[in-house]
């Protein structure tokens, strides 16, 4: 009988399939068992965005810790959803961050050899 393998064992074959660091995979699998054992280890595809803004809420205020940790464990509980799941969670990051489309930060630059043109004005 050829059993599913675990969630975190899915999580931890896929990151190793990407070739991503190890120290990015033991964060992330830190974050999500953290987010499971928060949701009284209820399984994350049981769970949606709300689960996900109450736990972002609750390293926030109960927790106290910086926002480049939160950004992390956001990346993790992303990741777990949309890679390992295969399930995007609806506004998950619009409800976070409610602005990401106006500031620069979240904007994807990428260098071109010349200047772009609006296809539609030609300006």
């Amino acid at each position: 009988m050829d059993a599913k393998p675990r969630l975190l064992d899915q999580a931890r074959d896929l990151f190793r399939t990407l070739h991503d660091s190890y120290r990015t995979e033991q964060q992330y699998l830190f974050w999500i068992r953290r987010f499971i054992v928060f949701r009284d280890k209820r399984h994350p595809a049981s769970m949606g965005a709300s689960e996900v803004e109450a736990f972002l809420t609750h390293l926030a205020v109960d927790r106290k810790v910086s926002a480049s940790t939160q950004n992390e464990a956001l990346a993790a509980i992303l990741f777990l959803y949309r890679k390992v799941l295969e399930v995007e969670l609806p506004y998950a990051l619009e409800r976070k961050y409610p602005n990401a489309h106006l500031e620069w930060g979240w904007q994807y630059v990428f260098p071109a050899p010349q200047p772009s043109r609006d296809p539609r004005s030609r300006a």
